[in-house]
């Protein structure tokens, strides 16, 4: 028997990962299009963000925490019809149709699901642009959110510090907790410890590529899928905070990104 082919986008934040979710929704428009399950989501507030939780909450980020609890089951019911990784896992394996799409932050190879040929598609990027644009993003997101929402949302730390602080700071703030935030794009992509980076991104990745040859990727895509389909536009972040960083900001990137740098670099050239 021939396993069902499920398309699984890795998507790493501010990598062009909306525009690459577009690409491959347009590529095959009778596919079902799944929400990540949380389980496997890096982004939850469970791991991602866990450098900005403290032991002891005060009642207020309690109150946050468990609205954005909710929020997430919610989520989860409307996707899923259920709420443990077990009964996800079922749900995805009676539901999903061959040519199907998992979309979402999803680090790989954390998606197990039994006669399914998981085929994993992901973009990277420059990691001085991406931190940049995070930052931008970021910021911007904080600010322009309503003043009651700050004080009836959780609002993760690092959203905080983007919001208020100069991208110095930001930096600052990311490097001291390293555990937590280094290398990124190296751990979304199963990179971060791989002997060979070529192979492995040849060996389990179906499509792979950066954002700064997105026409090239596209290309390709349109290959292998049999489509036609034009690269889409990445969304520009409005009132960007900041253009250009500092040689000392620089140095915080590359000691905060060193495997990240290497993954690129290598996947750059052989695309």
């Amino acid at each position: 028997m021939v396993d069902k082919v499920l398309y699984t986008i890795v998507r790493i934040p501010k990598t062009g990962s909306s525009s690459l979710t577009a690409m491959m929704a347009n590529a095959m428009p009778d596919a079902t299009v799944y929400w990540t399950p949380v389980f496997c989501n890096f982004l939850s507030y469970g791991f991602y963000e866990r450098g900005s939780l403290q032991k002891n909450f005060s009642w207020n980020t309690s109150f946050k925490l468990t609205r954005r609890a909710v929020k997430e089951a919610k989520k989860r019911w409307v996707n899923y019809r259920c709420f443990t990784e077990n009964s996800t896992i079922n749900s995805l394996s009676r539901r999903s149709k061959s040519g199907d799409i998992i979309d979402g932050h999803i680090v790989f190879d954390s998606l197990k699901i039994p006669d399914r040929d998981i085929r994993y598609v992901t973009l990277l990027r420059n990691p001085i642009d991406r931190v940049v644009s995070e930052y931008n993003y970021s910021r911007y997101g904080y600010n322009k959110a309503k003043l009651w929402k700050q004080y009836t949302h959780y609002h993760p730390e690092r959203l905080r510090m983007a919001g208020t602080r100069s991208f110095s700071d930001y930096m600052s703030y990311l490097g001291e907790r390293y555990d937590v935030y280094h290398d990124i794009q190296s751990r979304f992509t199963g990179a971060l410890s791989c002997p060979s980076i070529s192979d492995h991104f040849s060996n389990n990745y179906f499509h792979f590529g950066v954002l700064e040859k997105i026409d090239i990727f596209a290309g390709k895509l349109n290959e292998k899928l049999n489509a036609d389909i034009k690269p889409a536009h990445e969304k520009k972040t409005l009132l960007r905070a900041i253009h250009d960083i500092s040689s000392e900001d620089r140095k915080k990137i590359e000691k905060l990104y060193e495997r990240d740098f290497v993954v690129y670099e290598t996947v750059n050239e052989i695309v």
